[in-house]
């Protein structure tokens, strides 16, 4: 459960991924936003390492697309692929990802460079106290073919 958590917080990855975010229209549809992030992307390294550390090998392989009609689908080998899909919306530096199983809006903010694709989001994780310590989330993805 906890790998499906980190998947939409991730989707977050994308995600990936964040500096919150957005302070724009959340309507859903179709992305009406810049397109640059279409296609498929490869996750290729998470941080902080108290988070990266509840990522399996597994969630590195594979890859997660974005259509440009604003869709996306998760085809990695592994339980994170069973959350599927959804939909996506970015305004300028903004991603919202709405997972089809798990309809809450996720809301990350993204940092574009040549063929890099950096996710960023609050998020929290449990020290060795059991206490939660607020932190950035950031996935850092590649893309692919």
């Amino acid at each position: 459960m906890k790998k499906y958590l980190n998947l939409y917080f991730i989707l977050a990855c994308f995600i990936s991924s964040f500096s919150l975010l957005s302070c724009g229209d959340d309507d859903e549809g179709n992305n009406t936003g810049d397109s640059s992030i279409v296609g498929k992307w490869q996750l290729t390294s998470v941080s902080p390492k108290e988070m990266a550390e509840d990522y399996e090998k597994c969630e590195f392989e594979g890859y997660v697309e974005f259509e440009s009609n604003g869709t996306y689908s998760d085809h990695r080998p592994c339980g994170v692929s069973d959350i599927g899909g959804g939909k996506w919306k970015l305004s300028g530096i903004a991603l919202t990802i709405t997972s089809d199983i798990l309809p809450i809006p996720l809301k990350a903010t993204i940092e574009l460079k040549d063929n890099t694709l950096i996710i960023s989001q609050e998020a929290e994780y449990l020290n060795g106290n059991w206490e939660l310590v607020p932190c950035v989330l950031k996935e850092t993805y590649k893309r692919v073919n």
